[in-house]
């Protein structure tokens, strides 16, 4: 994932990255299409600011995405089923509005299946899922 952009979030004693990744060169993980990623980091001061970066490379395999987006519209999280650690207030499948639709017989050179219609959510899962996340953020800090 690549991510252009970092927020820094300094709160009740601890600090994060918060960060919108987005698949960007050529490797293996075809079927993802972006994540969020909120991943503890140590208390900086402004001028170790700098660090971010190298910090950032330490969400590998997705251990600190909230959510993770799949390239056929579908949403998750890390192989654990967690969202970076914790247990989802919530479920998906809840939201879903139309599943992912494939075509019969075609795969991609990986064996996964060609997409005909992506996956589809409820407008209700915005909300939700910016309530968890500010939900998951405070009870880090406790």
């Amino acid at each position: 994932m690549c991510y252009k952009k970092a927020l820094y979030i300094k709160y009740n004693g601890k600090a994060f990255i918060f960060s919108y990744g987005t698949k960007c060169g050529q490797y293996s993980g075809d079927e993802y299409s972006c994540d969020l990623m909120l991943l503890e980091v140590p208390l900086e001061e402004e001028h170790q600011l700098t660090e971010i970066p190298k910090l950032m490379r330490l969400n590998d395999y997705f251990k600190s995405s909230l959510i993770i987006g799949m390239s056929d519209g579908s949403l998750g999280t890390n192989s654990k089923g967690k969202m970076a650690g914790f247990s989802m207030p919530f479920s998906f499948r809840d939201f879903v509005a139309q599943d992912v639709e494939t075509k019969s017989g075609v795969v991609f050179m990986d064996l996964r299946s060609v997409p005909s219609q992506v996956a589809k959510y409820k407008s209700g899962l915005v909300n939700v899922l910016v309530n968890s996340t500010k939900e998951f953020i405070l009870a880090l800090s406790l």
